[in-house]
């Protein structure tokens, strides 16, 4: 074993318990016990103590296939799980950090689970050295567990299955080594995933808060590093064990009471077991039956025994600590160089005893006769008082079993109701949340809403910027429109003077038809006339041939130029109700599209709406469920709470009148020893008038004898029976003697019924021949002691 001693750094006002050599720095020194202490390495510094403990052990142990344990051991708040756990300098970060830093050098790190779990067949344990560590495949798995009041508890499971996982210790077929039985392990691939597995068996871990320490470590802690080594179907696997084990207290000065109390106890129990095998190993007298005493020291030395695995022990101390626990601590781990502390015993000065003459020896001799003989008588009453004391002691044992049972179910009945606190607290704080959650989400909700409410503005707002642009674009048409119809009147006003033009022209050739058929009626008028006029009738025909030319050219021409004009109006119109169309159809489309695009947008929203509806439905559905369940739980508890206040009450009414009896008892047992207290005093004065009246010399003004009236006048509660040395010469002359048998027949007829004790006989050893029958110190003290564990158990 490896002995590394880190120490806290003294920072206190009054003077430390030990100190460290100047000379030699890997020991300690106790100036007030003037001895010193011995170490493999001794640090002030976390930093360090990875480069001294953890690197050299991986790499002369586990990476080379074997197995290795370090824990750390010392009294309460000296440092044990900040050495271990620290985050940045404790021995388990670093030993993973170093693992997975090692291994990334040597092969690939695996995490596939199947074939490791396939491959874990061909497992082969031993030292794997002089196979090169490069090439390789690895896989490294981790567990942990905690031995909390003596029972092993799975801290990596979820809440549910921790609760009820009491795990006893087996040896696991695969690879033979010891461990928790059906103990889980998870198969990490990096440092981060690793750090996440041993945070998370921190949490679960149970801790709790003392006078001396703020969060004090309350079981011992286990955490298994297994580095797997895969080459070819062949595996290998090596184990680290790191510990971190609860610290040495008094209850006195971390001030535990009720639970916290309990674990102590338990902790303390299983230290002493542990230092107890340290001591054996250290002396070299260790023992395998040792291993079966306690689950802590059969999970430490099981292959320290079997295999001689390496432990390295890290032992933390604090110089302004607790004087006693760093003794015996010290005492745990060297316990050779602990027996050079020199112990300060307390000596009393022994009482000299004064030389008695013969005579008072002769009437010893006699007085021891008489003892001798009313020892006889009181056999017979012995016999009678054991009855009756095994009797009162089934009887107060009923008594204390059925009182612990009411208190058991009164701490029952605490414990439901702290559990009843607790999960109300939980439903409270759970309610909290929900409320909290509730609001944030409605706000979330309202924000969402602000947010649509500001885009429907928005989009709002842009539809009346295309209803103002479509608004002037009907303005602007409207404007077309009256320009087109402007126009068109212009147009039209040409059209009716060409129209008039025409009319006129019309009108002309009608006029001049009208003269025409004038001129045919003057003709038919003037046929007769013809030869008279035929050369004005050939002349007016030449005339009105020029005429009707000229009318049907100029017609013609006039005919044209109103088609020309009207080509011209009917191009300028259909390109200007072209471009006019295609400023419509591209208004239109556009306004189509933003038109589509809003429409869908407001279809989202109100989808997103009419979900968030739902969502806030549902939520305050299951919210009223959750509240309705709460009160109905709420008015179950509180029935069971008045039934069980009620079996309160009846069992404090018994628990009242057992006290009753009991000390009714105690009063009647009471009353009958001063009865034979009394008869006891008469009977003494009654022995000590015949002894005077016999002896020829004067007698003492007091027996030396140790009568069972002497002790009730020394304050003791049981009488004492005194067996002598007595020769038989002695005993046979006083059978011969009548008068003694007389005597001794009328005295038992008188004290048969006057002796009565209650409390069982305590015999004292046999004396020398010298027949001094004075109890000695250490009969007394014992009588004391007894008398008072048997007081202090009535009392309770």
């Amino acid at each position: 074993m490896d002995l590394h001693l880190r120490a806290r750094q003294f920072s206190g006002e009054t003077e430390p318990v030990f100190v460290q050599n100047g000379s030699k720095k890997h020991q300690i020194d106790l100036p007030k016990y003037e001895s010193s202490f011995g170490f493999k390495s001794v640090t002030q510094e976390p930093e360090s103590l990875f480069e001294t403990v953890g690197k050299p052990m991986l790499d002369d142990r586990l990476f080379r296939g074997l197995d290795c344990l370090l824990f750390t051991l010392g009294p309460s708040n000296s440092g044990k799980t900040h050495t271990v756990f620290n985050r940045e300098t404790g021995m388990a970060t670093k030993s993973l950090e170093y693992v997975f830093q090692r291994l990334s050098q040597y092969g690939q790190i695996s995490s596939n689970y199947k074939k490791l779990s396939g491959l874990m067949s061909n497992l082969q344990n031993g030292n794997s050295s002089r196979v090169p560590l490069v090439d390789s495949e690895y896989a490294v798995t981790m567990s942990m567990f905690e031995i909390y009041n003596d029972s092993i508890k799975d801290i990596l499971m979820n809440s549910t299955t921790r609760s009820r996982s009491f795990l006893d210790i087996i040896t696991d077929p695969t690879d033979q080594k010891l461990k928790p039985y059906n103990l889980s392990q998870f198969l990490v691939s990096d440092y981060d995933s690793a750090a996440r597995v041993l945070q998370r068996g921190l949490n679960h871990r149970k801790t709790g808060t003392t006078q001396v320490n703020r969060e004090s470590s309350r079981s011992h802690c286990f955490v298994f590093i297994n580095v797997v080594r895969i080459i070819g179907r062949v595996v290998n696997s090596s184990r680290l064990t790191i510990a971190d084990l609860a610290g040495l207290e008094r209850s006195k000065l971390s001030q535990t009471s009720g639970l916290n109390l309990k674990e102590g106890g338990f902790t303390n129990a299983s230290l002493t077991q542990l230092g107890r095998c340290l001591e054996l190993v250290a002396t070299r007298q260790f023992n395998k039956s040792l291993l079966r005493t306690n689950k802590l020291t059969r999970l430490i030395f099981h292959d320290y025994v079997k295999n001689k695995s390496l432990i390295s022990i890290i032992v933390t101390l604090d110089p302004a600590g607790d004087e006693g626990l760093i003794l015996q601590t010290l005492r745990y781990v060297n316990p050779v160089q602990y027996q050079s502390v020199p112990r300060h015993i307390s000596s009393a000065s022994s009482q000299t005893k004064s030389s008695t003459d013969t005579k008072a020896q002769y009437e010893l001799l006699c007085e021891i006769d008489t003892l001798k003989a009313y020892q006889h008588k009181l056999e017979a009453k012995v016999l009678k008082l054991e009855e009756e004391v095994v009797k009162t002691e089934v009887r107060v044992r009923q008594e204390l079993y059925e009182e612990n049972e009411s208190k058991l179910n009164q701490i029952a009945v605490e414990h439901k109701n702290e559990v009843h606190r607790l999960t109300q607290e939980h439903m409270d704080s759970a309610d909290a949340k929900l409320k909290e959650v509730s609001q944030c989400y409605q706000e979330k909700i309202e924000s969402q809403i602000k947010a649509k409410e500001e885009e429907l503005s928005n989009v709002k707002e842009l539809v009346e910027e295309l209803k103002q642009k479509c608004e002037n674009l009907g303005q602007h048409n409207e404007t077309l429109e009256t320009e087109i119809v402007g126009l068109k009147e212009q147009d039209s006003e040409k059209l009716k003077l060409m129209e008039k033009q025409l009319e006129e022209t019309r009108n002309e050739s009608e006029n001049v038809r009208k003269l025409a058929d004038e001129a045919e009626q003057q003709r038919r008028k003037m046929e007769s006339d013809l030869s008279m006029k035929e050369s004005e009738i050939v002349m007016l025909m030449g005339n009105y041939d020029t005429l009707k030319a000229e009318s049907a050219s100029q017609q013609q021409n006039f005919e044209q130029e109103l088609e020309k004009m009207k080509r011209q109006h009917e191009s300028a119109i259909e390109s200007q109700t072209k471009q006019h169309r295609d400023n419509m159809e591209a208004l239109k489309t556009k306004y189509e599209q933003e038109a589509e695009s809003l429409r869908e947008r407001l279809t989202c929203v109100t989808k997103e709406l009419e979900v968030n509806n739902i969502m806030m439905m549902e939520f305050q559905s299951t919210h009223d469920k959750q509240v309705a369940e709460m009160g109905q739980n709420d008015e179950k508890t509180a029935k069971e709470l008045e039934a069980k206040e009620k079996q309160i009450d009846e069992l404090k009414t018994k628990l009242q009148q057992l006290e009753a009896k009991s000390k009714k008892d105690i009063r009647d047992l009471r009353s009958q020893l001063e009865s034979a207290k009394t008869k006891m005093s008469v009977i003494d004065s009654v022995d000590r008038s015949k002894a005077f009246s016999r002896s020829p010399t004067r007698s003492p003004a007091k027996s030396p004898y140790l009568f069972p009236t002497d002790l009730y006048g020394t304050g003791l509660n049981e009488p004492v029976s005194i067996f002598e040395d007595v020769s038989p010469q002695r005993e046979s002359a006083v059978r011969k003697s009548p008068s003694r048998k007389k005597k001794k027949k009328a005295d038992k007829a008188e004290q048969s019924d006057a002796l009565q004790p209650t409390n069982k006989l305590v015999e004292n050893p046999v004396f020398s021949g010298k027949h001094i029958i004075s109890p000695t110190k250490s009969n007394r003290k014992k009588l004391r002691r007894v008398d008072m564990e048997e007081d202090l158990a009535i009392s309770d």
